[in-house]
């Protein structure tokens, strides 16, 4: 699905339900996609919470929304941050719009469930003091490039398809996600039919009983 794609759209509709209490900050992993074993993720998308055990322990507080690729050295970078977004136990739909190359451009969507349209996020990744790592340049990637079963939602891998950590583990509901193979506007979806390469149903993740 998403090897060799030189542009692409990824909905995925949930609710962050954390409850794991940890001295270190807080991750919750969307997504992750690998290459290889020797190498960082190609991408991820992930959730953080900058309060620590000692100061915030109730996870009622909003989370950062971090996106990385790797850079021409093969190492991870982070080129999308939203400071303290995504909130606890709050239902809604995230797009992640990206088109690689030497134009790389990244759009993010958020539209909580009380939300009627989709609202395009600034990206806040510079080089200030606050996000000394944050370099927000994807134009070194050209396209993805996966290994087998280098694809994980819901956690992340430090080895290819495996090599998880429960403290990196998504923790709610998810209950939906397509993927385009398009750069696409959360309105353009369902006119664009044709570029849907892969989509599973809420069923798939959400028990059905009431």
């Amino acid at each position: 699905v998403f090897d060799g794609l030189t542009e692409f759209t990824i909905q995925m509709e949930f609710e962050l339900d954390f409850e794991r209490e940890n001295k270190n900050r807080q991750l919750a992993f969307l997504l992750s996609l690998a290459a290889s074993d020797a190498r960082d993720n190609m991408m991820s998308i992930f959730l953080k919470d900058r309060n620590d055990f000692y100061t915030h322990n109730d996870n009622s507080g909003d989370w950062d929304l971090s996106i990385s690729f790797e850079n021409s050295e093969k190492k991870d970078q982070k080129v999308f941050l939203y400071e303290e977004w995504i909130e606890q136990n709050k239902r809604g739909v995230l797009t992640v719009s990206v088109k690689l190359g030497d134009d790389g451009e990244i759009d993010v969507y958020w539209k909580p469930d009380d939300y009627t349209s989709h609202d395009r996020v600034d990206n806040v990744c510079d080089n200030s003091p606050d996000h000394k790592h944050c370099k927000g340049d994807i134009s070194s990637v050209h396209s993805l490039e996966l290994g087998k079963n280098g694809a994980v939602f819901g956690n992340d891998q430090d080895k290819l398809g495996s090599g998880f950590d429960k403290n990196q583990a998504f923790e709610g509901q998810f209950y939906g996600l397509t993927v385009y193979d398009k750069m696409l506007h959360p309105d353009e979806l369902a006119e664009n039919a044709d570029s849907l390469v892969y989509f599973i149903s809420p069923s798939s993740f959400v028990s059905s009983d009431p």
